[in-house]
């Protein structure tokens, strides 16, 4: 796909991709961490992904990326919400994904189930920068349940700072909360 160590979105910075390439790497993020936490080898605890975690992986992804590169991943805000950061928009994107054939969405006991239909190998993500912080948020919540990892999120200043129901600004992303792998 991309080249060795291109930063997504870096030409336009804090103002994102077009459509079409939000979309590719929405669809890469959210294969990448349903494989993960599926127990995709070589990675991973096996485990369902549940949309709760899916949403904070993601912004975990957004905010990261955005602290070590200055770039957006995703156009999409990260509201913060009562049950802490998530997508706006996710569900419409989810279902896009689902109509695609790249994932499948499943009711489960504790929630919405994401399934990955497609595999991608590293080598087809958009950039390593990509790829590295992908494995490093994955790395991060590996064996964590949907709840400890929305527990988690809640300890972060930039979720606890933002108003309820207000988008938490990617400007910010300097205040995320450091973790160690």
């Amino acid at each position: 796909m991309g080249s060795d160590f291109a930063l997504i979105g870096s030409e336009t910075r804090e103002s994102g991709n077009s459509p079409e390439k939000n979309m590719l790497v929405f669809a890469e993020m959210v294969t990448y961490f349903a494989g993960y936490v599926n127990g995709e080898p070589p990675r991973g605890k096996p485990g369902p992904l549940y949309k709760t975690k899916l949403n904070k992986l993601l912004f975990y992804a957004q905010f990261l990326y955005y602290k070590k590169y200055g770039a957006r991943l995703l156009n999409n805000e990260f509201i913060a919400d009562y049950y802490g950061p998530v997508m706006d928009g996710l569900d419409e994107c989810l279902e896009e994904l689902e109509s695609s054939k790249i994932i499948a969405i499943k009711n489960g006991d504790f929630g919405t189930k994401i399934v990955p239909l497609v595999r991608l190998r590293d080598d087809e993500y958009e950039s390593k920068a990509l790829l590295w912080v992908l494995n490093d948020v994955a790395r991060k919540f590996d064996g964590c349940s949907a709840r400890e990892t929305s527990d988690y999120s809640h300890q972060e200043p930039l979720w606890q700072n933002t108003e309820l129901k207000k988008p938490i600004p990617i400007a910010r992303a300097g205040e995320l909360r450091d973790f160690c792998i």
